[in-house]
């Protein structure tokens, strides 16, 4: 008798997402360490405050109404604890997800969402945004999102990535990123700004020459130790994001200065050019 054939092993199906981890997040420490800190996060919400209960010092009735344990908190209150803590960390796993499998697009739509609540913060400190209909403040925002979307978010991915394979020393990648870069998307992101507001070139050249000064000696302050932490400490996968929510507080400030009126003296600059 002939031996029989042996079966055929099964192709495995393809997935969407490639076995191998990005390189962005192939270092398991890195990848596992935010996740490490919420977990921690987590059981002191949860479990903590256990030996409370000093001053009252009595029983803390539980759920069915049979009696309780001393300075503990309620079966109830802790199971909604843990399912409230629950949902950022299922978040957060998405996210990484969606950073595996779309690192550009996941970063940029970060950034749009981002950007977007950057200028509604600018615009609750700013006089001539509260006068002005809903429909141009939500024009304004859009605006601001499509930047952060279209250009920044894919830039800083790109840019980090560059810095990461190019530059080893960190006081370099610092100065390069902080000293280089930032004044140039700065004045980029003004004037893209100024020009979709229906400004001409050369008014949108005059009034980002005039708020220059002081906009620079604001981002330096905030993005010199800000982009230090972020090149040192955060892991590669995650500087986008970082950058992004350190920049809710600049673009706002930024925003802020660059759609407040221009005065006269700015106008007559603008004439003459």
């Amino acid at each position: 008798l002939s031996p029989s054939p042996s079966p055929t092993p099964a192709r495995p199906l393809p997935s969407r997402i490639p076995s191998t981890p990005s390189p962005e997040l192939s270092n398991e420490n890195s990848y596992l360490f935010p996740r490490k800190v919420c977990e921690c996060l987590c059981v002191c919400l949860c479990m903590g405050g256990g030996g409370g209960g000093g001053g009252g010092g009595g029983m803390v009735a539980s759920e069915s109404g049979r009696g309780g344990t001393p300075g503990g908190r309620p079966r109830r209150v802790r199971d909604l604890a843990r399912r409230w803590v629950a949902q950022p960390g299922r978040a957060w796993r998405w996210y990484n997800h969606q950073l595996v499998a779309h690192p550009v697009t996941t970063k940029s739509v970060t950034s749009a969402a981002l950007f977007g609540v950057a200028d509604a913060l600018a615009q609750t400190r700013d006089e001539h945004a509260v006068e002005m209909p809903a429909r141009e403040r939500a024009r304004r925002t859009v605006k601001m999102m499509a930047i952060g979307g279209l250009l920044v978010g894919p830039m800083n991915h790109w840019f980090y990535g560059w810095l990461a394979d190019k530059v080893p020393s960190l006081w370099w990648r610092v100065f390069y990123e902080e000293v280089v870069k930032m004044p140039a998307v700065m004045v980029l992101i003004q004037n893209i700004s100024n020009i979709a507001d229906g400004m001409t070139p050369a008014e949108s050249a005059a009034r980002v020459k005039h708020n220059f000064p002081k906009c620079c000696a604001v981002a330096l302050a905030l993005w010199v130790p800000a982009g230090a932490a972020i090149q040192g400490v955060v892991p590669l996968a995650y500087r986008v994001l970082a950058c992004n929510v350190i920049q809710v507080a600049w673009e706002a400030f930024s925003s802020l200065v660059n759609h407040a009126s221009a005065p006269p003296a700015l106008e007559g600059a603008a004439a003459e050019l």
